[in-house]
């Protein structure tokens, strides 16, 4: 269809719903004809359907620059009009599937001591990101740090999970899915509760937070362990296409925080302004 601005210029039975081959012509008939004002331009806008089944290709538009194929006259003289042609060909548009990428962000927190039983603790900020059509995330996989990183005194027989209770995912303050490790799985899936859109070519950040285990007796936590949660995966689904698209993540590269029962903080002092104080 083409159009001025927002409003379509050939509608019902003038729209083509058939294309001719490639390197043909196709004729293009307005509901209303067009008034371009003396000394003034008027600039149309061309656009089309994209069909879902396209994998791949380049189009490419361009304007028939022989008179025989316009028609316009003059509004006064009712005369016909001879068109001079400048550039006739438009520009490139590739089209294909769609894809997503998805890989820890740079505002990821810095290694931390954190208490064990804090709550809503930050682990790990991850972005994803979209390519061809705008995508729906379904589910999110996360993968819990194992072996040496986890620590020798985790919990029960050296479980990862047992140090994390819950894990929370947020975009921006919105909590849109929850994960859960369990015995001695170190990935999990959540499908999330809130459906979360990415936007074509724009970043997605999404923030994971969680629950850490208290330490001591019956409880799970190992003091001295290293708590990291990774972006292992993503399912989305196309906008447009209805495709499922799957993406896998960084096993690794998020800093993580070090479980302890407690620990001491140090902090400069204010000095009284007549002279240092005794101890």
């Amino acid at each position: 269809q083409f159009f001025d601005g927002t409003t379509a210029l050939n509608t019902g039975s003038n729209v083509l719903s058939s294309l001719a081959a490639s390197g043909s012509s196709n004729s293009f008939v307005l509901d209303n004809t067009i008034t371009i004002g003396k000394g003034t331009v008027k600039t149309l806008g061309l656009k089309c359907n994209v069909s879902s089944g396209v994998t791949g290709g380049t189009f490419v538009w361009s304007t028939s620059n022989s008179a025989s194929t316009w028609t316009a006259t003059g509004v006064v003289s009712g005369g016909g009009i001879t068109e001079t042609f400048g550039n006739v060909t438009g520009g490139t548009m590739t089209a294909g599937t769609g894809s997503v990428t998805l890989a820890v962000d740079a505002s990821s927190p810095s290694y931390a001591v954190v208490a064990g039983g804090t709550t809503g603790v930050t682990l790990g900020v991850i972005k994803l990101r979209a390519t061809n059509e705008s995508l729906t995330l379904n589910k999110l996989g996360l993968n819990l740090a194992v072996g040496s990183s986890c620590g020798a005194n985790s919990g029960s027989s050296g479980n990862c999970s047992a140090n994390l209770q819950q894990v929370y995912i947020y975009d921006g303050a919105t909590l849109v899915g929850t994960v859960t490790f369990t015995g001695t799985a170190t990935a999990a899936t959540s499908t999330l509760s809130t459906p979360v859109t990415l936007a074509r070519v724009t970043y997605k950040i999404l923030t994971l937070k969680g629950d850490l285990a208290n330490i001591g007796t019956s409880f799970s936590g190992g003091a001295g362990n290293l708590v990291a949660v990774d972006p292992q995966g993503a399912e989305t689904s196309g906008l447009s296409s209805g495709t499922t698209i799957n993406a896998a993540g960084a096993t690794t590269g998020v800093a993580g925080v070090r479980l302890f029962k407690s620990y001491p903080t140090l902090a400069l002092d204010t000095l009284p302004s007549t002279g240092a104080a005794d101890g």
